[in-house]
């Protein structure tokens, strides 16, 4: 549903890679026949709400890179981190799908997805401070600079 809202609030087409047969996930040869041109961005989910499984980032990455290698045209991953982003780095810690990858420029967690924590609650972060433009990004005057230890 989120990504039905950013489509519609930044009026971009929403491509969506339909479910198949018993393949649950966006594979790397869907690359193929869902990207272009116009393609802004791909969206790997990490960490599926319903059955937990990870997309292949570091395969659609490398489909990417050679679809750029082919048509000059350099599309970006954010990792939709769910709740695989922070499962992930203690159960499967040499799986690559994180800024380790050239790709990856933003990923984000759902804290709410993991119970205890109010509806919403969520995390997002970019590669390099270039890489988030600053209307998208918030400062606190009250987090700004170091802070002593809370005991």
């Amino acid at each position: 549903m989120c990504w039905e809202k950013f489509a519609r609030y930044f009026d971009v087409e929403l491509r969506q890679v339909p479910l198949r047969g018993d393949r649950y996930l966006m594979e790397p040869d869907d690359v193929d026949r869902h990207c272009d041109e116009n393609t802004i961005m791909v969206v790997c989910n990490f960490g599926q709400t319903f059955t937990g499984l990870f997309e292949d980032v570091r395969g659609i990455a490398a489909a990417l890179d050679r679809f750029e290698e082919r048509t000059g045209h350099d599309i970006r991953i954010h990792v939709d981190g769910a709740n695989g982003a922070f499962v992930a780095p203690f159960s499967t810690p040499d799986l690559v799908w994180d800024f380790r990858l050239p790709r990856v420029r933003s990923i984000n967690a759902s804290g709410h997805k993991t119970g205890l924590a109010p509806l919403g609650a969520g995390w997002a972060v970019w590669r390099t401070p270039r890489t988030c433009r600053r209307s998208s990004c918030s400062r606190s005057a009250t987090w700004a600079g170091p802070r002593p230890p809370s005991a």
